[in-house]
Protein backbone atom coordinates (compact mmCIF):
# COMPACT_ATOMS: atom_id res chain seq x y z
CA UNK A 1 0.00 0.00 0.00
CA UNK A 2 2.79 2.50 0.61
CA UNK A 3 4.22 1.80 -2.41
CA UNK A 4 1.24 2.43 -4.53
CA UNK A 5 0.43 5.44 -2.63
CA UNK A 6 4.31 6.69 -3.31
CA UNK A 7 3.05 5.86 -6.93
CA UNK A 8 -0.12 7.88 -6.77
CA UNK A 9 1.55 11.39 -5.68
CA UNK A 10 4.48 10.96 -8.30
CA UNK A 11 1.08 10.62 -10.52
CA UNK A 12 -0.89 13.58 -9.24
CA UNK A 13 2.05 15.96 -8.67
CA UNK A 14 3.95 14.95 -12.54
CA UNK A 15 4.88 18.56 -12.91
CA UNK A 16 5.77 19.17 -9.45
CA UNK A 17 8.00 16.01 -9.49
CA UNK A 18 9.47 17.08 -12.44
CA UNK A 19 10.42 20.52 -11.64
CA UNK A 20 11.33 19.26 -8.26
CA UNK A 21 14.01 16.92 -9.86
CA UNK A 22 15.28 19.46 -12.46
CA UNK A 23 15.72 21.60 -9.27
CA UNK A 24 17.75 19.50 -7.70
CA UNK A 25 20.18 18.89 -10.96
CA UNK A 26 20.34 22.55 -11.10
CA UNK A 27 21.80 23.25 -7.42
CA UNK A 28 24.12 20.05 -8.26
CA UNK A 29 25.51 22.13 -11.15
CA UNK A 30 26.04 25.21 -8.60
CA UNK A 31 22.62 26.63 -10.60
CA UNK A 32 24.29 27.05 -13.92
CA UNK A 33 22.03 26.03 -16.89
CA UNK A 34 23.18 24.61 -19.52
CA UNK A 35 22.11 25.03 -23.06
CA UNK A 36 21.54 21.79 -24.65
CA UNK A 37 22.20 22.51 -28.05
CA UNK A 38 25.17 24.97 -28.28
CA UNK A 39 27.33 22.94 -24.63
CA UNK A 40 28.07 26.72 -23.04
CA UNK A 41 26.62 27.70 -20.01
CA UNK A 42 24.85 30.54 -18.61
CA UNK A 43 24.74 31.82 -14.92
CA UNK A 44 20.84 31.96 -13.69
CA UNK A 45 22.15 35.16 -11.54
CA UNK A 46 23.44 36.87 -14.74
CA UNK A 47 20.99 36.20 -16.66
CA UNK A 48 17.97 37.67 -14.58
CA UNK A 49 20.08 40.92 -14.74
CA UNK A 50 20.21 41.28 -18.31
CA UNK A 51 16.88 40.74 -19.62
CA UNK A 52 17.76 40.44 -23.31
CA UNK A 53 20.55 37.62 -22.49
CA UNK A 54 17.37 35.60 -20.43
CA UNK A 55 15.28 35.92 -23.15
CA UNK A 56 17.90 35.19 -26.14
CA UNK A 57 18.70 32.25 -23.95
CA UNK A 58 14.92 30.50 -23.84
CA UNK A 59 14.92 31.00 -27.66
CA UNK A 60 18.04 28.93 -28.18
CA UNK A 61 16.53 26.46 -25.56
CA UNK A 62 13.24 26.33 -27.08
CA UNK A 63 15.11 25.43 -30.50
CA UNK A 64 16.52 22.44 -29.01
CA UNK A 65 14.70 19.32 -31.17
CA UNK A 66 15.19 17.15 -28.32
CA UNK A 67 11.89 17.41 -26.01
CA UNK A 68 13.00 15.96 -23.32
CA UNK A 69 16.27 18.02 -23.42
CA UNK A 70 13.96 21.61 -24.11
CA UNK A 71 11.79 20.44 -20.98
CA UNK A 72 14.88 19.91 -18.41
CA UNK A 73 16.35 23.02 -19.17
CA UNK A 74 13.14 25.17 -18.99
CA UNK A 75 12.59 23.37 -15.71
CA UNK A 76 15.78 24.68 -14.45
CA UNK A 77 15.57 27.94 -15.78
CA UNK A 78 11.94 28.64 -14.53
CA UNK A 79 13.08 27.17 -11.12
CA UNK A 80 15.62 30.06 -10.16
CA UNK A 81 14.02 32.71 -11.82
CA UNK A 82 11.67 35.11 -9.53
CA UNK A 83 8.24 36.70 -10.61
CA UNK A 84 10.55 39.82 -11.34
CA UNK A 85 11.83 37.86 -14.82
CA UNK A 86 8.14 37.49 -16.41
CA UNK A 87 8.29 39.71 -19.12
CA UNK A 88 11.64 38.28 -20.51
CA UNK A 89 10.38 35.06 -20.24
CA UNK A 90 7.43 35.60 -22.01
CA UNK A 91 9.17 37.75 -24.80
CA UNK A 92 11.32 34.54 -25.37
CA UNK A 93 8.37 31.78 -25.55
CA UNK A 94 7.25 34.62 -27.89
CA UNK A 95 10.28 34.70 -30.26
CA UNK A 96 10.31 30.75 -30.13
CA UNK A 97 8.68 28.06 -32.31
CA UNK A 98 5.59 26.15 -30.32
CA UNK A 99 3.01 24.28 -31.40
CA UNK A 100 -0.63 24.87 -29.36
CA UNK A 101 -0.43 23.28 -25.85
CA UNK A 102 3.19 22.15 -25.96
CA UNK A 103 4.56 20.94 -22.53
CA UNK A 104 6.76 24.01 -22.25
CA UNK A 105 4.20 26.40 -22.84
CA UNK A 106 2.52 24.35 -19.62
CA UNK A 107 5.61 24.99 -17.35
CA UNK A 108 5.43 28.05 -17.82
CA UNK A 109 1.77 28.34 -16.98
CA UNK A 110 2.71 26.16 -13.60
CA UNK A 111 5.53 28.64 -13.04
CA UNK A 112 3.66 31.56 -13.71
CA UNK A 113 0.59 30.64 -11.50
CA UNK A 114 2.61 29.76 -8.84
CA UNK A 115 2.70 33.66 -8.43
CA UNK A 116 -0.03 35.62 -10.20
CA UNK A 117 -2.80 32.37 -11.50
CA UNK A 118 -5.02 35.31 -12.28
CA UNK A 119 -2.83 37.13 -14.98
CA UNK A 120 -1.76 33.89 -16.28
CA UNK A 121 -5.11 32.61 -16.98
CA UNK A 122 -6.32 35.70 -18.74
CA UNK A 123 -2.66 34.93 -20.92
CA UNK A 124 -3.82 31.61 -21.92
CA UNK A 125 -7.13 33.13 -24.14
CA UNK A 126 -4.85 35.82 -25.65
CA UNK A 127 -2.54 33.44 -27.56
CA UNK A 128 -3.04 31.11 -30.08
CA UNK A 129 -0.51 29.21 -28.53
CA UNK A 130 -1.63 29.07 -25.23
CA UNK A 131 -5.61 28.86 -25.59
CA UNK A 132 -5.53 25.30 -24.98
CA UNK A 133 -7.14 22.95 -22.30
CA UNK A 134 -3.73 21.30 -21.30
CA UNK A 135 -2.38 25.08 -20.79
CA UNK A 136 -5.30 26.43 -18.97
CA UNK A 137 -5.75 23.30 -16.50
CA UNK A 138 -2.19 23.58 -15.64
CA UNK A 139 -3.21 27.16 -14.25
CA UNK A 140 -6.30 26.13 -12.73
CA UNK A 141 -4.64 22.99 -11.27
CA UNK A 142 -1.36 25.10 -9.99
CA UNK A 143 -4.34 27.63 -8.12
CA UNK A 144 -6.43 25.01 -6.79
CA UNK A 145 -3.28 23.90 -5.26
CA UNK A 146 -2.96 27.26 -3.48
CA UNK A 147 -6.33 28.44 -2.74
CA UNK A 148 -8.95 26.08 -4.03
CA UNK A 149 -12.09 28.71 -3.41
CA UNK A 150 -10.53 31.31 -4.87
CA UNK A 151 -9.62 28.96 -7.86
CA UNK A 152 -13.50 28.13 -8.36
CA UNK A 153 -14.46 31.49 -8.52
CA UNK A 154 -12.11 33.13 -10.65
CA UNK A 155 -11.14 30.55 -12.82
CA UNK A 156 -14.42 28.79 -13.40
CA UNK A 157 -17.40 30.72 -12.56
CA UNK A 158 -15.45 34.42 -13.73
CA UNK A 159 -14.22 33.04 -17.13
CA UNK A 160 -15.66 33.43 -20.69
CA UNK A 161 -14.26 30.48 -21.97
CA UNK A 162 -13.68 30.24 -25.58
CA UNK A 163 -15.23 26.66 -26.10
CA UNK A 164 -17.67 25.79 -23.96
CA UNK A 165 -18.55 23.44 -22.58
CA UNK A 166 -15.42 21.37 -23.25
CA UNK A 167 -13.05 23.68 -21.71
CA UNK A 168 -15.16 24.57 -19.12
CA UNK A 169 -15.08 20.78 -18.08
CA UNK A 170 -11.93 20.53 -18.22
CA UNK A 171 -11.13 23.18 -15.91
CA UNK A 172 -13.38 21.85 -13.61
CA UNK A 173 -11.72 18.52 -13.91
CA UNK A 174 -8.44 20.31 -13.79
CA UNK A 175 -9.48 22.49 -10.18
CA UNK A 176 -10.97 19.20 -8.59
CA UNK A 177 -7.31 17.24 -8.89
CA UNK A 178 -5.62 20.49 -7.55
CA UNK A 179 -8.38 20.95 -4.64
CA UNK A 180 -7.36 17.46 -3.92
CA UNK A 181 -4.10 17.37 -4.00
CA UNK A 182 -4.40 19.80 -1.22
CA UNK A 183 -6.24 17.76 0.94
CA UNK A 184 -8.24 20.56 1.74
CA UNK A 185 -11.96 20.14 2.92
CA UNK A 186 -14.92 21.22 0.65
CA UNK A 187 -14.41 19.34 -2.43
CA UNK A 188 -17.32 17.11 -2.18
CA UNK A 189 -19.81 20.01 -1.74
CA UNK A 190 -18.23 21.98 -4.68
CA UNK A 191 -18.98 18.85 -6.93
CA UNK A 192 -22.21 18.56 -5.47
CA UNK A 193 -23.49 22.15 -6.58
CA UNK A 194 -22.10 21.56 -10.55
CA UNK A 195 -25.02 21.97 -12.49
CA UNK A 196 -24.17 20.08 -15.34
CA UNK A 197 -24.37 16.13 -14.88
CA UNK A 198 -22.05 15.39 -17.48
CA UNK A 199 -19.22 17.87 -16.10
CA UNK A 200 -20.42 16.61 -12.45
CA UNK A 201 -20.05 12.51 -13.51
CA UNK A 202 -16.20 13.47 -15.24
CA UNK A 203 -15.38 14.96 -11.98
CA UNK A 204 -16.19 12.57 -10.19
CA UNK A 205 -14.58 10.25 -12.36
CA UNK A 206 -10.94 11.91 -11.73
CA UNK A 207 -11.95 11.93 -7.97
CA UNK A 208 -12.71 8.04 -7.70
CA UNK A 209 -9.27 7.80 -9.56
CA UNK A 210 -7.51 10.23 -7.17
CA UNK A 211 -8.35 8.25 -4.17
CA UNK A 212 -7.80 4.94 -5.97
CA UNK A 213 -4.18 5.95 -7.12
CA UNK A 214 -3.16 7.74 -3.45
CA UNK A 215 -4.84 5.41 -1.18
CA UNK A 216 -5.23 2.02 -2.72
CA UNK A 217 -8.69 0.10 -3.85
CA UNK A 218 -10.16 -0.86 -0.98
CA UNK A 219 -9.53 2.43 1.32
CA UNK A 220 -11.18 3.65 -1.87
CA UNK A 221 -14.15 1.58 -1.69
CA UNK A 222 -14.64 1.94 2.02
CA UNK A 223 -14.44 5.81 1.62
CA UNK A 224 -17.48 5.78 -1.45
CA UNK A 225 -19.55 3.27 1.66
CA UNK A 226 -18.77 6.08 4.34
CA UNK A 227 -20.62 8.95 2.21
CA UNK A 228 -23.55 10.19 3.43
CA UNK A 229 -26.88 8.55 2.19
CA UNK A 230 -28.58 12.36 2.39
CA UNK A 231 -28.20 12.43 -1.62
CA UNK A 232 -28.11 8.81 -2.37
CA UNK A 233 -28.32 9.61 -6.43
CA UNK A 234 -24.54 11.56 -5.52
CA UNK A 235 -23.25 8.82 -3.58
CA UNK A 236 -24.53 6.36 -6.00
CA UNK A 237 -22.38 7.99 -8.68
CA UNK A 238 -19.27 8.40 -6.25
CA UNK A 239 -19.87 4.66 -6.16
CA UNK A 240 -19.86 3.98 -9.54
CA UNK A 241 -16.90 5.29 -10.67
CA UNK A 242 -14.87 3.91 -7.44
CA UNK A 243 -15.99 0.46 -8.96
CA UNK A 244 -14.74 1.10 -12.31
CA UNK A 245 -11.25 3.12 -10.92
CA UNK A 246 -10.53 -0.01 -8.69
CA UNK A 247 -11.25 -2.52 -11.27
CA UNK A 248 -8.49 -1.05 -12.92
CA UNK A 249 -6.32 -2.28 -10.28
CA UNK A 250 -7.93 -4.78 -8.58
CA UNK A 251 -10.52 -6.56 -10.87
CA UNK A 252 -11.87 -9.48 -8.23
CA UNK A 253 -11.16 -7.65 -5.53
CA UNK A 254 -13.69 -5.01 -6.90
CA UNK A 255 -16.28 -7.73 -7.85
CA UNK A 256 -16.11 -8.79 -4.43
CA UNK A 257 -17.36 -5.56 -3.42
CA UNK A 258 -19.86 -5.00 -5.37
CA UNK A 259 -21.80 -8.11 -5.43
CA UNK A 260 -21.91 -8.05 -1.89
CA UNK A 261 -23.48 -4.46 -1.94
CA UNK A 262 -25.10 -4.23 -5.00
CA UNK A 263 -28.89 -4.93 -3.34
CA UNK A 264 -27.76 -2.07 -0.70
CA UNK A 265 -26.67 0.26 -3.35
CA UNK A 266 -29.52 -0.14 -5.45
CA UNK A 267 -32.24 1.43 -3.10
CA UNK A 268 -30.38 4.78 -4.01
CA UNK A 269 -31.56 4.86 -7.20
CA UNK A 270 -35.23 6.10 -7.72
CA UNK A 271 -36.12 3.33 -9.94
CA UNK A 272 -34.92 -0.68 -8.34
CA UNK A 273 -36.12 -2.06 -11.88
CA UNK A 274 -33.49 -0.31 -13.97
CA UNK A 275 -29.72 -1.30 -13.54
CA UNK A 276 -27.34 0.89 -11.52
CA UNK A 277 -24.09 -0.18 -13.62
CA UNK A 278 -21.71 -1.17 -11.05
CA UNK A 279 -21.52 -4.74 -12.32
CA UNK A 280 -21.01 -3.52 -15.84
CA UNK A 281 -18.23 -0.87 -15.09
CA UNK A 282 -16.16 -3.69 -12.86
CA UNK A 283 -16.72 -5.91 -15.93
CA UNK A 284 -15.65 -3.66 -18.48
CA UNK A 285 -12.41 -2.73 -16.77
CA UNK A 286 -11.87 -6.63 -15.92
CA UNK A 287 -12.91 -7.55 -19.44
CA UNK A 288 -9.38 -5.60 -21.21
CA UNK A 289 -7.10 -7.83 -19.20
CA UNK A 290 -8.70 -11.20 -18.85
CA UNK A 291 -12.10 -11.39 -20.38
CA UNK A 292 -12.66 -15.17 -19.39
CA UNK A 293 -12.37 -14.83 -15.83
CA UNK A 294 -14.32 -11.09 -16.42
CA UNK A 295 -17.32 -13.45 -17.99
CA UNK A 296 -17.14 -16.48 -15.13
CA UNK A 297 -18.08 -13.92 -12.63
CA UNK A 298 -20.70 -12.71 -14.20
CA UNK A 299 -21.82 -16.25 -15.27
CA UNK A 300 -22.05 -16.77 -11.25
CA UNK A 301 -23.61 -13.67 -10.34
CA UNK A 302 -27.73 -13.67 -8.95
CA UNK A 303 -30.32 -13.28 -12.29
CA UNK A 304 -31.13 -9.81 -12.43
CA UNK A 305 -31.32 -6.94 -15.25
CA UNK A 306 -27.77 -5.70 -13.82
CA UNK A 307 -25.92 -8.75 -14.10
CA UNK A 308 -27.65 -9.17 -17.93
CA UNK A 309 -26.82 -5.72 -18.53
CA UNK A 310 -23.34 -6.19 -17.70
CA UNK A 311 -22.48 -9.87 -19.77
CA UNK A 312 -24.19 -7.76 -22.50
CA UNK A 313 -21.68 -4.90 -22.37
CA UNK A 314 -18.86 -6.67 -21.45
CA UNK A 315 -18.90 -9.17 -24.41
CA UNK A 316 -19.35 -5.89 -26.77
CA UNK A 317 -16.74 -4.97 -25.55
CA UNK A 318 -14.20 -7.92 -25.36
CA UNK A 319 -15.67 -8.30 -29.17
CA UNK A 320 -14.80 -4.53 -29.72
CA UNK A 321 -11.13 -5.34 -28.59
CA UNK A 322 -10.57 -9.40 -30.14
CA UNK A 323 -13.57 -10.12 -32.04
CA UNK A 324 -12.30 -13.45 -32.82
CA UNK A 325 -11.21 -14.71 -29.05
CA UNK A 326 -14.83 -13.34 -28.39
CA UNK A 327 -16.59 -15.09 -30.81
CA UNK A 328 -14.65 -18.54 -29.93
CA UNK A 329 -15.38 -18.05 -26.51
CA UNK A 330 -19.32 -17.72 -27.64
CA UNK A 331 -19.18 -20.84 -29.41
CA UNK A 332 -17.84 -23.23 -27.06
CA UNK A 333 -20.60 -21.76 -24.85
CA UNK A 334 -23.89 -24.10 -24.50
CA UNK A 335 -26.63 -22.15 -26.49
CA UNK A 336 -29.70 -21.28 -24.70
CA UNK A 337 -28.33 -20.29 -21.29
CA UNK A 338 -30.16 -17.36 -19.76
CA UNK A 339 -27.32 -15.32 -18.30
CA UNK A 340 -26.06 -14.99 -22.31
CA UNK A 341 -29.59 -14.07 -23.43
CA UNK A 342 -28.93 -10.26 -24.25
CA UNK A 343 -25.06 -11.34 -25.48
CA UNK A 344 -26.56 -13.79 -27.51
CA UNK A 345 -29.19 -11.49 -28.74
CA UNK A 346 -26.01 -8.32 -29.65
CA UNK A 347 -24.03 -11.67 -31.58
CA UNK A 348 -26.60 -12.46 -34.00
CA UNK A 349 -26.74 -8.75 -34.74
CA UNK A 350 -23.63 -8.27 -35.29
CA UNK A 351 -23.67 -10.95 -37.28
CA UNK A 352 -26.32 -10.43 -39.76
CA UNK A 353 -24.54 -6.40 -40.18
CA UNK A 354 -21.05 -7.81 -40.64
CA UNK A 355 -19.64 -7.28 -43.92
CA UNK A 356 -19.51 -10.55 -46.35
CA UNK A 357 -21.24 -13.51 -46.38
CA UNK A 358 -23.72 -13.79 -43.55
CA UNK A 359 -24.18 -17.55 -42.14
CA UNK A 360 -28.30 -17.04 -41.46
CA UNK A 361 -28.33 -20.77 -40.42
CA UNK A 362 -25.98 -19.96 -37.83
CA UNK A 363 -27.45 -16.61 -36.75
CA UNK A 364 -31.15 -18.54 -36.10
CA UNK A 365 -29.09 -21.85 -34.29
CA UNK A 366 -28.00 -18.99 -31.67
CA UNK A 367 -31.72 -16.70 -31.60
CA UNK A 368 -33.82 -19.27 -31.61
CA UNK A 369 -32.74 -20.94 -28.22
CA UNK A 370 -32.72 -17.72 -26.62
CA UNK A 371 -34.81 -18.48 -23.00
CA UNK A 372 -36.78 -14.96 -22.84
CA UNK A 373 -40.00 -15.20 -25.14
CA UNK A 374 -39.27 -11.34 -26.14
CA UNK A 375 -35.63 -11.21 -27.00
CA UNK A 376 -35.79 -14.45 -28.87
CA UNK A 377 -38.20 -13.45 -31.34
CA UNK A 378 -36.82 -10.01 -31.68
CA UNK A 379 -33.63 -11.81 -32.06
CA UNK A 380 -34.85 -14.38 -34.82
CA UNK A 381 -37.15 -11.02 -36.34
CA UNK A 382 -34.04 -9.45 -36.90
CA UNK A 383 -32.27 -12.12 -38.49
CA UNK A 384 -35.51 -12.77 -40.49
CA UNK A 385 -36.09 -9.50 -42.00
CA UNK A 386 -32.70 -8.95 -42.78
CA UNK A 387 -32.39 -12.11 -44.65
CA UNK A 388 -35.86 -11.39 -46.70
CA UNK A 389 -34.03 -8.07 -47.88
CA UNK A 390 -30.84 -9.91 -48.92
CA UNK A 391 -32.30 -13.26 -50.25
CA UNK A 392 -36.19 -13.41 -50.35
CA UNK A 393 -36.68 -16.37 -51.75
CA UNK A 394 -34.27 -18.82 -48.88
CA UNK A 395 -35.61 -16.67 -46.80
CA UNK A 396 -39.36 -17.53 -47.32
CA UNK A 397 -38.84 -20.96 -47.66
CA UNK A 398 -37.37 -21.17 -44.20
CA UNK A 399 -40.39 -18.52 -43.08
CA UNK A 400 -43.18 -21.06 -44.06
CA UNK A 401 -41.68 -23.72 -41.54
CA UNK A 402 -41.25 -21.41 -38.78
CA UNK A 403 -45.50 -21.64 -37.71
CA UNK A 404 -44.54 -21.45 -34.14
CA UNK A 405 -43.36 -17.27 -34.67
CA UNK A 406 -45.77 -15.21 -32.81
CA UNK A 407 -48.55 -13.57 -35.02
CA UNK A 408 -46.92 -9.82 -33.58
CA UNK A 409 -42.76 -10.85 -34.94
CA UNK A 410 -44.53 -12.48 -38.31
CA UNK A 411 -46.06 -9.02 -38.81
CA UNK A 412 -42.29 -7.14 -37.88
CA UNK A 413 -40.42 -9.44 -40.17
CA UNK A 414 -42.52 -8.58 -43.28
CA UNK A 415 -42.49 -4.91 -42.32
CA UNK A 416 -39.77 -3.85 -45.13
CA UNK A 417 -39.72 -0.38 -46.43
CA UNK A 418 -37.47 0.92 -48.78
CA UNK A 419 -36.14 3.09 -46.45
CA UNK A 420 -35.71 -0.22 -44.47
CA UNK A 421 -33.57 -1.76 -47.46
CA UNK A 422 -31.41 1.61 -47.92
CA UNK A 423 -31.06 1.34 -43.85
CA UNK A 424 -29.22 -2.09 -43.80
CA UNK A 425 -27.55 -1.64 -46.75
CA UNK A 426 -25.86 1.38 -44.87
CA UNK A 427 -25.12 -0.63 -42.08
CA UNK A 428 -23.68 -3.21 -43.69
CA UNK A 429 -21.25 -1.47 -46.19
CA UNK A 430 -20.25 0.81 -42.98
CA UNK A 431 -20.23 -2.03 -40.44
CA UNK A 432 -17.23 -1.63 -38.06
CA UNK A 433 -17.31 -5.00 -36.64
CA UNK A 434 -16.35 -6.44 -40.13
CA UNK A 435 -16.50 -10.19 -40.87
CA UNK A 436 -17.60 -12.70 -38.48
CA UNK A 437 -15.11 -14.20 -36.39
Amino acid sequence: MIRRAGLARRQSHLSAFFLLGAFLTCLACNTRVETVDSGSSADIEALTSDPAALSEYIVRTLQNTDPLERARAISELLLGLSPDSLQPVLDGYEDAFLDQGDVELVLLAEWWASFDPVAALAWTSKNLRTDHPRVEAAVVRAWARRDPLAAAGGAIEGRSFASKPIFETEMKLALAVGWFETGKPGLLDYLRRIRSLETQQRALNALARLHVLRDGPEAAMHWADELSDGEPMFKLRVIQRVAGAAARVDPPLTARWAARNLHEWKKLYVNQSYPILVYTRVALMWVRVDPEAAMAWLRGLDPGIDRDVAVSDAFNEWRRRDLAAANAWLRRQKPGQAWLDLAVASFVRQQVDAKGDIDWAEALRWATPIEKEEQKWAAVAYVARSWLIDDPTAAEAWLATRTEIPELYQRKIREITDSARKKRERRRSASPIGPAG
